[in-house]
Formats: C-alpha cells, structure tokens, sequence
C-alpha cells in the first residue's frame, strides 16, 4: 500500500515535471522577480493572451526549490481554458489542473494518513497506560485481600483474648 502511494507521487511529479519542462520550452519565462504577464501596467486594460496565462500558470507552480501556489496556477489556466476554448494550451493546462488536483488530493490523503497514525500512537499509548493502571489495581486488589484476612484474623485474636481476659477474671475471683 504505501510503495504504491509513494509511487503514484512520484508518477504523478515526475510527469508534472515533464510538462513543465515541455511548456518552458515552447515559450520564454518571465523576467525574474516574480513579475508575471498580466501585472503589467498599460494604459489600456488588455486581456492576457493564452501564452500568457500558460506562463503565468507555469510562474505560480514553483521551482523544484520552492512551493508553488496551486490555487494561482490551477486558476491561471482555468481562466485559459474559459477565455480561450481553441487554444494550442488547452490540452496542456487541462492536463496541468489535473495533476494540480492529484497533487492537492494526494497531500490531503497525506495529512489524513498523518492525523490517523497520530491517533493511532496516541491510542496504544492509552492503551498501554490503562493495561498498567489494570496491573496496578490487581495488585491493590490482592493486597485488599490479604489485608481482609488479616483484619479477620486480629478480630478474632481479639474476641479470643477478650474470652482469655474474661476467664482469668473469674479465676481471680474464685481465687480470692
């Protein structure tokens, strides 16, 4: 099970990468900074055009040293694919969104997997405070026990030494 998940992430990366490298090849990146094509000031409000909002995507996932913003990028070319049914990007960044949402299901899975082995650890630990408190509570229980007899036995040295004191009374007064 996990040598399988762990080779569906890296499936899943690799080919991720293969596209980037595929779309960093067809177009230039932006300049440096972070800049993308549609922060560009101009006087007129002109839409990006589809090898813009491809590169922008590409911009928003990141470098192999950084993170990426999914949700920038996976927005990116939705609006591609919106604004520009036919374009030669379409199958790109439909293909870029669907391993966006394996990447996104795939950490969710992760942290879930994370949070129930945490419970796990979290429950045999309980368990094994309980399994001593259990062996405590025998001991307690054997010693109540053996205290018991005891007690029983004292009461009954007691009323034997209370019929002891009470014969050697009557002995004393017949003696006298």
């Amino acid at each position: 099970m996990l040598n399988s998940k762990i080779w569906k992430r890296y499936h899943n990366i690799i080919i991720f990468g293969l596209l980037l490298l595929l779309g960093a090849c067809v177009s230039p990146l932006p300049p440096p900074g972070g800049a993308s094509p549609l922060n560009k000031q101009t006087v007129f409000k002109k839409a990006p055009s589809d090898t813009d909002l491809v590169q922008e995507g590409i911009t928003y996932l990141g470098d192999a040293g950084q993170s990426g913003d999914y949700v920038k990028a996976r927005d990116s070319f939705n609006t591609l694919l919106k604004t520009y049914p036919e374009s030669k990007w379409r199958r790109l960044s439909e293909t870029l969104i669907h391993l966006i949402d394996n990447i996104q299901s795939c950490r969710e899975k992760d942290l879930l997997a994370d949070r129930e082995q945490e419970n796990k650890s979290r429950l045999e630990q309980e368990n094994e405070r309980l399994k001593r408190e259990i062996r405590s509570l025998d001991k307690l229980q054997t010693e109540a026990g053996k205290l018991q007899q005891e007690n029983d036995q004292l009461k009954k040295d007691i009323q034997l030494l209370k019929e002891i004191e009470i014969q050697l009374d009557k002995r004393e007064k017949m003696l006298r």
